[in-house]
């Protein structure tokens, strides 16, 4: 899937490993649509790594790659309100929250809201 993404040009993942060691330590990928030159963001972190910038950087190189070399107009991501911890990995990254998606995601039977946060090309050249 990662190969055939990258092929076409419509998604993009990456491994997130600790610069010094070369380990593995988590994932990060942009999901592109074409049809709208935009682009979603997803990211995880292994929990033993937490709290310590790994998800802010990850998140900044993959947002500069989404706008400077994939050509994109917007990149969004979303995140379960039981999760602020995402959400303040995207707001340090220029990403504005732009609402809640009401019961938009089930898990077994439970719907879930998430939250979703965007940035603009525009927004991030203005930030940059």
């Amino acid at each position: 899937m990662a190969n055939q993404g990258l092929k076409e040009e419509t998604n993009f993942i990456f491994a997130i490993c600790r610069e010094s060691t070369s380990e593995f330590i988590g994932g990060i990928g942009l999901r592109v649509n074409k049809r709208f030159n935009r682009a979603e963001l997803g990211f995880w972190i292994a929990e033993p790594f937490w709290n310590n910038g790994f998800a802010t950087e990850a998140v900044g190189k993959i947002i500069k790659f989404g706008f400077q070399e994939v050509e994109l107009n917007k990149i969004f991501a979303t995140h379960l309100p039981n999760n602020p911890a995402s959400g303040k990995v995207m707001a340090k990254n220029g990403m504005v929250k732009e609402g809640e998606l009401k019961d938009h995601v089930r898990k077994k039977e439970e719907y879930l809201n998430l939250i979703q946060y965007r940035i603009t090309e525009n927004e991030f050249l203005n930030n940059s």
